[in-house]
């Protein structure tokens, strides 16, 4: 982790630097020196890329920002469009996020990190780099929002995402999500940030889920669920009915997750093992009455003990069986799972549609 305390002149050092050096890694160029005094100039650095043969001299123009954030890079692809010169242009950020970078290569921007991370469309040229260790991913002042820690942080996130299409007034999803003014607008700050939210008239809203809830997942998958283990000789039709039951006769809430949820949402699955949230004082119940026997391998029934009350939000009743929310499915089945993303797809697609 590097600092991130530097000043403006030293970002521009840095993305100077990580450019020039993997420009000259590229045969056709012959050398590249830094640019001054550029009529109708754009952003704030600015290079001239001298080529082999007969190609004549390329300008590149270079905004270079001390964040990265979708919100920067959306100004930047608007600020462009307005110059008309014949310069080549250029985003550089310590960070670039994934939905950032996607944002830019679908506008036919290039961009750079300062990790060498880039996608530079720059004729005769084409240069991508990806996966390279990021140094700049998280900013020692910022906190993260999406970590399974974060619980406030995270029944905000999942109220919004639970009636994705309202608009919001910090006080209304204060009081929806149970968490104080102070809370609500600082999610709502680090959302709009990074271009997850988006301000109107009325006060704002969530936009770009998909982004969101990949990045979200990205973090929350980076701890690992309870799990337990177990061998029940009912089928998987038999033990979900027997759940279902047993929720019914004790008013509890065990609820379905992963596949066995994913295949209520949008049906494009098949499952031999079965996924379900029990708390943590209803465990030892739960394994008695199923009759469930606690294995090391082989099971097809396992027991995740949620981390805190989220994970059982906005869960639902379909086909007579409580499942997890869709949010709360799509990051389960963005952990890494087999054909989990696929099936995450499926759900964005029928419950948020993206």
């Amino acid at each position: 982790m590097m600092k991130n305390n530097y000043s403006a002149k030293q970002y521009i050092q840095m993305a100077e630097q990580r450019l020039y050096s993997i420009l000259k890694m590229i045969p056709i160029i012959k050398s590249v020196e830094r640019a001054e005094f550029i009529e109708n100039n754009y952003g704030n650095l600015s290079c001239i890329v001298h080529l082999h043969k007969l190609h004549k001299p390329l300008l590149l123009q270079i905004e270079v920002k001390s964040r990265g954030e979708r919100r920067f890079a959306e100004q930047f692809a608007e600020n462009v469009q307005r110059y008309k010169n014949a310069g080549h242009y250029i985003f550089a950020a310590p960070y670039i996020s994934e939905g950032t970078a996607a944002f830019l290569k679908s506008r036919q921007l290039s961009y750079i990190d300062f990790s060498g991370n880039c996608c530079l469309t720059i004729s005769p040229f084409f240069v991508f780099i990806e996966g390279r260790p990021n140094q700049f991913k998280f900013y020692q002042n910022d906190k993260n929002y999406f970590s399974r820690n974060a619980s406030v942080a995270s029944s905000i996130l999942r109220t919004l995402l639970n009636a994705y299409q309202k608009t919001w007034k910090v006080q209304s999803l204060s009081d929806e999500a149970g968490a104080s003014l102070g809370t609500v607008s600082n999610v709502r700050k680090f959302l709009i940030e990074h271009g997850w939210a988006e301000v109107v008239k009325e006060g704002f809203h969530i936009c770009q889920i998909q982004e969101l809830v990949a990045s979200w997942a990205k973090e929350y998958n980076k701890e690992k669920n309870q799990t337990f283990l177990f061998y029940s000789l009912d089928s998987i039709p038999q033990l979900e009915q027997r759940i279902q039951q047993w929720n019914d006769k004790n008013n509890k809430q065990a609820a379905l997750g992963l596949f066995a949820a994913a295949v209520r949402y949008a049906p494009m699955v098949r499952y031999n093992k079965l996924h379900v949230y029990v708390n943590s004082e209803d465990v030892k119940q739960f394994v008695h009455d199923l009759e469930l026997k606690e294995v090391t391998s082989g099971e097809n029934v396992r027991l995740i003990v949620p981390h805190d009350h989220t994970p059982l939000l906005y869960t639902r009743k379909i086909n007579n069986s409580i499942i997890t929310s869709p949010v709360q499915t799509i990051l389960d089945l963005l952990s890494g799972i087999g054909r989990g993303e696929e099936a995450a797809s499926a759900i964005l697609e029928r419950e948020f549609c993206v």
